[in-house]
């Protein structure tokens, strides 16, 4: 959620009910004063300093994991989150599949063992070696 304070918000924000809102994304902005008719005498008003922020409530004591996970779902909720993985997984296995008229993209990591079974590939060797696996 988008916020505005004259005063620069804290990082973290007890709420005292057992939420906390954590402020990112803090930039100092300058207003400038709409402007009025003035009259004799007058000045006109000065510039202020304003700050403008993202904030989103955290349950609990705040921590990395519970900040992260509080920004991702405010942009993104869990359906949309995991559609864009799959869409991303799918792109992936049709890149490395080939079936896109060349080859396959073979620079991948795990290229290696895509049809060949499991247990095989670049580092079947070496576990091999450490597990006395024949695999």
């Amino acid at each position: 959620m988008k916020s505005n304070s004259n005063d620069r918000p804290p990082i973290l924000q007890d709420l005292g009910n057992g939420s906390w809102h954590y402020n990112y994304n803090i930039t100092e902005v300058e207003i400038q004063p709409e402007p009025m008719a003035e009259q004799e005498g007058e000045q006109a008003p000065a510039a202020r300093k304003a700050y403008d922020y993202d904030t989103v409530e955290v349950w609990g004591r705040p921590d990395y994991d519970k900040c992260v996970k509080a920004v991702l779902r405010s942009r993104r909720d869990e359906t949309e989150e995991f559609s864009l993985i799959n869409k991303y997984n799918a792109f992936c296995a049709w890149a490395i599949d080939g079936r896109n008229g060349q080859n396959g993209i073979r620079s991948l990591p795990f290229r290696s063992h895509r049809g060949k079974g499991y247990g095989s590939g670049r580092f079947a060797e070496s576990r091999n070696k450490v597990t006395g696996s024949k695999l």
